[in-house]
């Protein structure tokens, strides 16, 4: 039997972001034991902070689960401007020792290293009464829901980079579920076992943080990014409780939900979570609370524009040297520009799309526009930079469009299909009913709106449809699929 060790590492980082430091048994000047980081609320606290930073970094959601390896594999960018680890990826080329095999190793080690300090947290809090906690059960539940969605979240993501899609191969064995502190080997489980273990860990987590986030701290949900900056909204129990809208929230775990059963094929479920969604908490005009919206047209022009699109995004991560590390990253190796199909075909410019006149391409400028480094002076366009979108309310959209389609409901999916493309700029509807049509208008859809983002890739890799950049076809089989890192499989 295959089994993969699990490297045990946690970073520590305290509430202000300024230390990092191993767990150990031993407590030397520069570290802290279990006993001493778990003897209050704080320390719990304290551990959270430190795995949403963890998982902040160049090899997961501050490069390669957003604009790097994902939006490589998908062909967001022009090929003859990549440096030679981005080059090897855009070719799927996984074997190169210098290059591509130290990122794939990198995204292996840190995804299970970051797991293993949720198992931590997990392990400790739950022998815990609520009266430990200022907040008591609201605290208790939040801390032990982000840490169980968090590792939820990362299994889904190294599922769906490491193994094929449930749809090609359910009962392969690829990646393990691990969900025990300490754990030094655990055997891989099948592709559809992993995703049920997914989906179990999401949907208890989205009980355990509803509470804070729907009755004690329910304004940091509703009050939008803007308005949380410019101060004067304080949440019950401090500012660890501050930005809800873009933690792993109770929303945000529903979005997640919606995301993991429709990969996993079981539409039925993904449309129930994007129908509460939709009718809940969208921008939909019918929506009940409305709480994001839809970036408007002319946030998107001039100095401070929206650069993230950031109103409709319902999750991010979130790191204050991200410029930092993409002006680095781009000033020792390539500009990353876009496709240049982005101008001919994506988002032609005789189309009226909003993405267009947010993107500013052309011939001369086809930098990357999310993850541009910033010279403006407005503190929001710096604080924007910051951000890595990891789920919107257009992908809740997209998915709720495709379940009802594939339910036979076409007439209303069409409807929210359009209502989502409006919403962008579109003038006109798609209206056809053919679902050959529908799909690759869909896939499109995932282009424009996910481009340096890391989804449009995994689309395609669920549907089993080919990536098509101008003539050329990108057939879904073994390419998709990243490899084991040597060290980390015994026979």
């Amino acid at each position: 039997m295959r089994t993969i060790p699990i490297l045990l590492y946690v970073a520590i980082v305290s509430l202000l972001g300024t230390g990092c430091n191993k767990w150990l048994d031993t407590q030397p000047s520069d570290q802290i034991s279990d006993e001493k980081l778990y003897q209050n609320a704080d320390g719990f606290r304290t551990a959270l902070n430190g795995v949403y930073q963890q998982v902040s970094v160049r090899e997961l959601y501050g490069h390669h689960l957003t604009w790097g390896l994902a939006s490589v594999m998908s062909q967001d960018y022009d090929r003859n401007n990549l440096d030679y680890v981005n080059y090897y990826l855009a070719d799927y080329n996984y074997t190169q020792a210098t290059y591509t095999v130290p990122v794939i190793n990198g995204i292996w080690s840190k995804s299970y290293n970051a797991i293993a300090n949720c198992n931590k947290i997990i392990s400790a809090i739950e022998p815990l009464d609520s009266t430990f906690f200022p907040l008591l059960s609201a605290e208790r539940n939040l801390i032990l829901g982000e840490a169980m969605a968090m590792r939820g979240l990362l299994h889904f993501e190294l599922l769906r980079l490491y193994a094929p899609a449930p749809a090609a191969q359910p009962q392969g064995y690829f990646i393990p579920y691990v969900s025990e502190y300490p754990a030094r080997y655990t055997a891989p489980s099948t592709t559809i076992g992993v995703m049920d273990s997914i989906i179990r860990d999401l949907e208890t987590a989205q009980v355990l943080v509803a509470r804070n986030d729907t009755i004690t701290n329910r304004t940091m949900m509703m009050y939008k990014l803007q308005s949380l900056m410019a101060g004067g909204n304080t949440p019950n129990g401090g500012l660890f409780f501050n930005y809800r809208m873009h933690r792993l929230n109770y929303v945000a775990i529903q979005g997640l939900l919606a995301r993991a059963y429709l990969y996993k094929g079981d539409y039925v479920k993904a449309l129930e979570k994007a129908d509460y969604l939709y009718k809940q908490f969208s921008p939909a005009p019918s929506s009940r609370l409305k709480w994001w919206a839809w970036t408007a047209s002319y946030s998107m022009t001039g100095a401070d524009k929206y650069i993230k699109l950031v109103d409709d995004v319902i999750m991010a991560f979130y790191n204050p040297e991200e410029v930092n590390m993409i002006k680095a990253i781009k000033d020792q190796y390539s500009p990353f520009n876009l496709a240049d199909e982005f101008m001919t075909t994506w988002l032609p410019g005789n189309v009226r799309d909003y993405r267009m006149d947010f993107l500013g391409l052309s011939a001369e400028n086809k930098k990357s526009p999310k993850w541009n480094e910033t010279t403006s002076q407005s503190q929001w366009r710096k604080e924007q930079n910051f951000l890595m979108p990891v789920l919107r309310f257009s992908e809740i959209y997209l998915i709720y469009a495709e379940t009802l389609f594939h339910a036979g409901r076409t007439t209303e999916a069409l409807a929210v299909f359009n209502e989502f493309r409006y919403a962008r700029g579109r003038t006109t509807a798609f209206n056809s009913t053919d679902p050959e049509a529908f799909y690759e208008e869909l896939l499109l859809e995932y282009r424009r709106e996910f481009f340096e983002e890391g989804q449009t890739v995994f689309a395609h890799k669920r549907l089993n449809r080919p990536i098509m950049v101008g003539t050329r076809r990108i057939d879904i089989d073994q390419r998709l699929v990243l490899p084991i890192p040597e060290g980390e499989t015994i026979f």
